[in-house]
């Protein structure tokens, strides 16, 4: 029963420090506090990193994610910026994707731009969903496929930090079929 508790509480406590630092994050970039420092990153590792933070959320849930980012894909952008957006994009479709399911996270190149895309095989969103996901106070924080409990901020985040970053969000989702959220950066 204790450590039924516990996991309670430590699964409450991480989800208030999310949210917290997000909020923090949030700020800084509102009032022009965040500091960007773009340099030269290795999509491909970027993306690996943060497979491997996550991964341990994906096996629990069976779900296979498989990083399919060309090894020389390179773009300039804030080390903990993208990062942080690759960590939510990547626990976003953990979160939403059933048991067994697949997660696949791909780039291309677009003119002076590289595209990253995290596609999944999830519960997927209406197009009213989509609407509202970006826009503050009215995106809904829904409850993953195991329960997972988010803060809703998350998306609003990322789509702040990529206009710091000269990039753009995109997300493209039908219902019980999945979504894939694309996010450009500067190619180097």
């Amino acid at each position: 029963e204790i450590k039924e508790y516990t996991n309670y509480i430590y699964a409450g406590t991480k989800n208030v420090y999310g949210l917290i630092e997000n909020l923090l994050t949030w700020a800084k970039v509102q009032t022009g506090r965040a500091l960007v420092k773009p340099v030269k990153l290795n999509m491909f590792n970027e993306v690996q990193d943060a497979i491997n933070i996550l991964n341990i959320f994906a096996i629990n849930k069976r779900i296979v994610i498989i990083n399919d980012v060309e090894k020389k894909m390179f773009a300039m952008g804030d080390d903990n910026m993208v990062d942080s957006i690759l960590q939510n994009l990547i626990s976003n479709a953990i979160k939403f994707t059933k048991t067994s399911g697949l997660i696949k996270i791909t780039s291309k190149m677009l003119n002076n731009f590289i595209e990253i895309s995290v596609a999944d095989n999830g519960v997927g969103m209406s197009k009213d969903e989509i609407g509202k996901l970006f826009i503050l106070g009215k995106q809904e924080s829904k409850i993953g496929t195991s329960k997972e409990k988010g803060t809703g901020l998350g998306l609003i985040l990322c789509k702040e930090m990529l206009k710091c970053l000269n990039g753009k969000l995109k997300v493209k989702s039908e219902v019980d079929k999945g979504s894939t959220f694309s996010f450009t950066l500067p190619k180097k």
